[in-house]
């Protein structure tokens, strides 16, 4: 009779153990939401004065009403704009992380070009790049397949992953992008540097928000640490997945992985990626089955 008891004594235990996890889980989830709501709004609140800022402060610098009789003040607007710019920036990544951890970042899903999206940001990081006389070196096949994407989303990748390389990269340096099928059908994105490199024992903290680097931290370079974060939420969001491979002194190498099923080649990418081929209901059918 004993043996027995025990038994029942070990399953209500453990019942009341499960129980116990599934209300922390829960409880945690809760916070988790509540703390996400909490930034959105906030984020919100915040955007409407400091465009107002940024507006008046355009306007002066601009002298749209007449000279300044202080030549110190035009530079004081610049930098109040420049500031405000840095905030507005710091404030979009704080919504769109609030909205991927929330659950709340939907797709808008088209057929995109590895090499189109990635010329694009090249682009408009390239005056940041020839101020550090750094080499950003673009390797993406031409015939690469299309892929089925967030176009938006893409693009803040990029632009995350090519704007820390070059922002940790020495002047000089050198920042190169690649863009390959695996031997799985999987397609990657790699961004590599020469930079300083991110120590072991910081490289799992590197993905969490709000953290910074012992580098980033010791040279004063800006940033809220929330550029990694939000590229491994959208990368989450896509069914993709994001590696860091880097060693002090030796740069670092950041990958973004995409499923096989978002890579549009064959006859389904051809379909999918011809705007002229097939109705819309014919394309989603395609995306669904393929």
């Amino acid at each position: 009779m004993a043996p027995f008891c025990a038994v029942v004594r070990d399953i209500t235990q453990w019942k009341k153990t499960e129980a116990d996890l599934r209300q922390a889980k829960e409880a945690a989830e809760e916070t988790s939401r509540q703390k996400s709501e909490f930034l959105a709004r906030i984020s919100h609140e915040l955007r409407t004065p400091l465009n107002a800022i940024m507006g008046f402060s355009e306007i002066i610098k601009r002298e749209m009403f007449g000279p300044l009789t202080v030549p110190a003040y035009k530079n004081y607007a610049d930098d109040i704009h420049h500031s405000g710019h840095y905030l507005l920036a710091l404030i979009n990544d704080i919504l769109d992380l609030s909205r991927i951890e929330a659950g709340r970042r939907d797709l808008q899903d088209e057929p995109v070009s590895i090499l189109i999206a990635v010329e694009e940001v090249n682009h408009l990081l390239l005056m940041k790049a020839e101020e550090k006389k750094i080499d950003v070196r673009v390797d993406v096949p031409a015939a690469l397949p299309k892929l089925m994407a967030d176009k938006r989303a893409l693009n803040q990748i990029l632009i995350n992953l090519m704007s820390n390389a070059i922002k940790f990269t020495a002047p000089g340096g050198d920042v190169a992008v690649k863009s390959q099928r695996t031997p799985t059908g999987s397609l990657t994105i790699s961004v590599s540097d020469n930079g300083p490199g991110i120590p072991a024992h910081e490289m799992e903290q590197a993905l969490g928000a709000f953290s910074r680097g012992s580098f980033a931290t010791k040279k004063a370079i800006d940033g809220a640490g929330l550029g990694l974060p939000i590229v491994k939420g959208l990368m989450e969001v896509h069914g993709g997945t994001i590696a860091i491979h880097s060693e002090p002194g030796m740069g670092t190498e950041v990958i973004v992985t995409f499923p096989p099923g978002r890579v549009l080649d064959g006859p389904r990418g051809e379909v999918m990626a011809g705007p002229n081929v097939a109705t819309e209901s014919q394309r989603k059918l395609i995306a669904i089955t393929g």
